[in-house]
């Protein structure tokens, strides 16, 4: 999936899941790794809004993919920031 969508996008950005099915960050680093991505990982999803605003240039789209836990918590996220 990461080989897919690589050319479309500039840095990935991963963080922990708590379902135990999801691969463990490491495991995401390592794929990231193997074809030569740019990521940032983070254990704490409360970081990665600031990180996105740092690294985002005005005309960029974020995606948040994953589990619908991960994009709810992100869009819940989102708001907050925004407030």
């Amino acid at each position: 999936m990461l080989q897919i969508i690589r050319p479309y996008i500039e840095h990935f950005i991963f963080t922990k899941s708590e379902h135990p099915r999801a691969l463990g960050i490491s495991e995401l680093e390592n794929f990231a790794g193997n074809l030569d991505l740019e990521n940032y990982s983070t254990s704490e999803i409360d970081n990665i809004i600031p990180f996105i605003l740092r690294k985002s240039k005005h005309d960029q789209v974020f995606i948040a993919s994953g589990s619908i836990f991960i994009a709810g918590a992100i869009k819940q996220l989102l708001a907050e920031w925004e407030k």
